[in-house]
C-alpha cells in the first residue's frame, strides 16, 4: 500500500484524535470567553487548502452575525495588510507552519492586531512560535498531498466556530456518524474510483479537456481543495466553481469534450445542483454526481451516506482523493506526490 493511500485511510483516526484532544484543552473556552467580550472581526488567512478551508464555516459565521473575511495570504501580504482593523483576530492557517506568505503576513500583523491565532499541525513551526494562541491539528505525519490535515482543518474550524458562537454543531453523535461513514465507505469508493477513471475516459497521456467541480455553500471548500489536489498530483486540468459562477460563463464549455463533477449533499441548494447536473448532461458533458439521494439519474451517480450540510464536506472529499489516487496510477504518477514543488511552499 502506498504512503498516500495509507494517509487517506488514516483520516477517521486523525479526526477522532483532534476531537478528543481538544475536548480537554482549555484554549477554546478561553478564546470563547474573550471573543464574547468584544466580538472582534475575524480575518482568516492562508494559502492553498488553508485558504479554502474557512469556506466551510462562512454560512455559520454569517448566520451568527460575526464579521469576517477570508484572504489569500499572498495577496494580503502585498496589497491589503493595511485593511485589517486593529481590533481583529487573525486566524492564520498553515498545516506546516512554514508557508511563506502566511507566516510572513502573520508576522507583520502581530503588532498591529488584537491577536494572532495559529491553526497548524506543527507545534514547533514558525507560525506557532509567534502566535498568541495555537490550535494544533493533531493530524499526525503526512508526506503526500494534503489529506488528514485538510479534514482536520475543517473540523478545527467548526470546533472554533462552535466555541465563539455558542451554537455547537459538532456533537459526538455527529462525529461518530462521519467517522463511521469514512471508514465504512473506503473499500467501496476505491472500486468506484476505478469506474470513474473509465467513465471519464481519462487518458494516460496529455489531457486538455477540462473537468469542473461544482458545489455550493460549505461544500465549496471541498470542491476547491479537490481541484487543487487533482491538478497537483494527476496533471489533469481541473477547476472548482460555485454553481452560480459556473452558470455565468463556463457553462458554455458543456459538450462532448467536457466533464463535470457535482457535489450535492442534502441542504439548501441540493435541488439547484442536481438540476444543473441534468442540464449539463443534456448538453453532452460527462457528468458525475455525488449525493445522498436515492433517485436514478441518466449519468454516473455515486451515492454517499447522508450527513448534515456542515459536515458533509469532510465525507465528500474521500471519493475525490481516491479518484486522484487511482488516476495517478493510471497516468504513471506516484500518487499524492508533486513533481515540481515540495509539500511545503517556502518561497513566493
Amino acid at each position: 500500500m502506498s504512503q498516500y493511500l495509507t494517509e487517506i485511510l488514516e483520516q477517521p483516526t486523525a479526526l477522532l484524535r483532534l476531537y478528543n484532544t481538544w475536548k480537554t484543552d482549555p484554549v477554546l473556552s478561553v478564546l470563547a470567553k474573550a471573543y464574547q467580550k468584544t466580538r472582534p472581526p475575524l480575518a482568516f488567512i492562508g494559502m492553498g487548502s488553508s485558504h479554502y478551508a474557512p469556506t466551510v464555516v462562512r454560512s455559520r459565521l454569517s448566520k451568527a452575525n460575526i464579521p469576517f473575511r477570508i484572504e489569500e495570504a499572498g495577496e494580503l501580504l502585498h496589497y491589503e495588510l493595511d485593511g485589517i482593523p486593529s481590533d481583529a483576530w487573525v486566524i492564520a492557517i498553515s498545516q506546516s507552519g512554514e508557508s511563506y506568505e502566511t507566516k510572513t503576513a502573520a508576522e507583520r500583523l502581530r503588532a498591529k492586531v488584537e491577536r494572532i491565532i495559529a491553526i497548524t499541525n506543527e507545534p514547533k513551526g514558525t507560525l506557532a512560535n509567534f502566535a498568541d494562541h495555537v490550535l494544533l491539528l493533531h493530524a499526525g505525519r503526512e508526506v503526500g498531498s494534503t489529506t488528514k490535515t485538510f479534514l482536520n482543518t475543517l473540523l478545527a474550524l467548526h470546533l472554533f466556530t462552535d466555541a465563539i458562537t455558542g451554537h455547537p454543531i459538532v456533537t459526538e453523535e455527529r462525529l461518530d456518524a462521519l467517522v463511521n461513514a469514512l471508514a465504512r465507505c473506503s473499500d467501496r469508493l476505491k472500486d468506484k474510483a476505478k469506474e470513474l477513471v473509465d467513465y471519464f475516459q481519462i487518458p494516460d497521456g496529455p489531457s486538455p479537456e477540462p473537468i469542473h467541480i461544482v458545489a455550493r455553500g460549505p461544500m465549496l471548500a471541498t470542491a476547491l481543495q479537490s481541484a487543487l489536489i487533482l491538478a497537483e498530483t494527476t496533471d489533469l486540468f481541473v477547476s472548482a466553481l460555485a454553481g452560480g459562477t459556473f452558470r455565468h460563463g463556463p457553462y458554455e464549455l458543456c459538450g462532448p469534450q467536457h466533464r463535470a463533477i457535482f457535489l450535492a449533499p442534502a441542504g439548501k441548494t441540493q435541488d439547484l445542483l442536481i438540476n444543473m447536473a441534468k442540464e449539463v448532461h443534456h448538453h453532452g458533458s460527462k457528468v458525475v454526481l455525488l449525493s445522498d439521494r436515492d433517485d436514478d439519474f441518466p449519468f454516473y451517480h455515486l451515492r454517499l451516506p447522508k450527513l448534515s450540510e456542515e459536515l458533509a464536506p469532510l465525507l465528500y472529499f474521500l471519493p475525490i482523493e481516491l479518484f486522484g489516487y487511482t488516476t495517478a496510477l493510471h497516468r504513471n504518477r506516484e500518487p499524492g506526490m508533486m513533481r515540481h514543488m515540495g509539500k511545503v511552499t517556502t518561497v513566493e
